[in-house]
């Protein structure tokens, strides 16, 4: 095959131009095969000279390199590379996603700093606790907001780490919907201490309130003989009326207390149905 190639392109260019220069697929002693850039020279005296440049090890970078990238541009994080000059070089398909932005609007993004794909909250976070850390120890982890292309503001655990020649490469993972869970947990727990906090007054204003009645009660009681013996036209009669006047007054607020310490041990009571 190699020889029929040989004789249908190259021999045709020698006798054309007297020159050829192209790449293909050689053969070792052993039988191996490996990839070549040829350049082929027609001489005066109709002989060649060839130059060989393997190749092989450069074709095996690129290969690797476009397995790497395909593997990047398939993750399910987000992947986006800075240059030193802290502009974005590169974003994978997820964290165009994360970031909201459509294939046709690439472009607009490629070379902007990279510091605009957040809050303002999130770049002042950046310069004054990502940054330093970063600098310091070369990787930073945490979680921080960005804000997408359509405006919404979606919640991300990220990771940069600080390339040698100044960049940096990061990933970002959307994490919204865990922060929103987190906080329904949060507010619920909050409800429950809240409740537990009132039960506990409750309890405490109920056992306060029923030693207060009964010592009302006994004031009350001796208000009641003083009024019953005491002639209405002296001085100690008005006063021992004044003192049932307050008494009762007293025990209207009692059962006020009572009345929220009941309500907090009926919240807590379970509900039993009959059929």
């Amino acid at each position: 095959k190699q020889r029929e190639w040989f004789e249908s392109e190259v021999i045709p260019a020698l006798k054309k131009t007297g020159h050829w220069q192209g790449h293909c697929t050689g053969l070792k002693r052993d039988g191996t095969e490996f990839y070549q850039d040829l350049t082929v020279t027609l001489l005066g005296d109709g002989g060649w000279v060839w130059i060989i440049r393997d190749y092989t090890e450069m074709i095996n970078a690129m290969a690797t390199s476009n397995r790497r990238l395909a593997a990047i541009e398939a993750a399910g994080d987000g992947i986006g590379m800075v240059d030193k000059d802290g502009r974005l070089s590169y974003i994978n398909r997820a964290l165009m996603n994360l970031q909201g932005i459509m294939p046709d609007r690439l472009g607009e993004c490629i070379g902007m700093p990279w510091q605009n794909m957040y809050t303002m909250k999130g770049r002042d976070d950046i310069h004054r606790n990502v940054m330093p850390t970063l600098e310091r120890e070369g990787y930073w982890k945490g979680e921080a907001p960005i804000e997408r292309a359509d405006g919404k503001v979606v919640y991300a655990e990220m990771s940069l780490t600080l390339l040698p020649d100044g960049g940096l490469i990061g990933t970002a993972r959307d994490i919204s919907d865990r922060k929103k869970a987190e906080e329904e947990k949060e507010h619920l727990q909050n409800q429950f201490f809240q409740a537990q906090k009132m039960e506990a007054v409750g309890r405490l204003a109920g056992g306060i309130a029923h030693d207060f009645n009964n010592i009302l009660a006994s004031m009350l009681g001796y208000a009641e003989f003083l009024i019953e013996d005491l002639d209405t036209s002296t001085k100690q009669h008005h006063f021992a009326r004044q003192i049932m006047h307050g008494g009762r007054q007293a025990q209207h607020l009692v059962e006020q207390i009572l009345a929220f310490s009941r309500r907090k041990e009926s919240a807590r009571a379970p509900w039993f149905f009959t059929t």
